[in-house]
């Protein structure tokens, strides 16, 4: 049995934190770990910004990175997490599918 999927740092503590999304190995493909970046300024509104869900619109994960650098900056209330890039493997194969499995990760 796998453990299942984890991050490598605590989103609750305060202020900016970064690390990972553990993904275990599956039946068809090697464990994932995906990058996170997590800002927590209290109560507030809660927002989860992905990119990288299909590897051939790279623009996701450009803003992503630029929202990284430029929000711990914002006058914000609440929390946000970024997820840059959610499908590693279609990014490094320029794919609209997973080619793990030739599926749309929107679609599944």
């Amino acid at each position: 049995m796998s453990n299942p999927p984890h991050l490598t740092f605590d989103p609750d503590k305060p202020g900016t934190s970064k690390g990972h999304l553990v993904v275990p190995k599956g039946a068809d493909c090697e464990a994932l770990s995906l990058p996170v970046f997590s800002l927590n300024k209290g109560d507030g509104p809660r927002l989860l910004i992905t990119g990288g869900c299909h590897g051939n619109e790279l623009e996701g994960p450009l803003v992503a990175q630029r929202l990284i650098a430029w929000l711990p900056e914002a006058q914000i209330c609440g929390r946000i997490i970024i997820v840059p890039v959610l499908n590693p493997p279609a990014v490094q194969a320029f794919s609209r599918n997973t080619p793990i499995d030739g599926l749309n990760l929107n679609r599944v």
